[in-house]
């Protein structure tokens, strides 16, 4: 995967001539210290009702749902079939 040899060195060189220049940012080490590090901004959603999906996975595992469950679920599979 990497060139082990100067050979292969060489030969990754001659294919991959274009050095690309990094912001100082990333190329400064003294940069990157006053900078310090950088938390990533991830955005993330958490769903407080999780019943509908304990329904799915019940329902998939074969467990024995209620009739209003049952009645649900087809309620909202034909309201999905709808929208596409």
């Amino acid at each position: 995967m990497f060139p082990e040899t100067p050979a292969q060195v060489e030969a990754f060189e001659s294919r991959h001539r274009k050095k690309v220049k990094l912001p100082a940012l990333l190329s400064d080490p003294i940069a990157i210290l006053e900078r310090g590090y950088i938390y990533p901004n991830a955005t993330t959603t958490v769903s407080l009702n999780q019943t509908p999906q304990i329904h799915r996975m019940a329902a998939r595992k074969g467990l024995n749902l209620s009739a209003d469950t049952l009645r649900k679920m087809d309620e909202d599979r034909k309201n999905a079939e709808n929208q596409e």
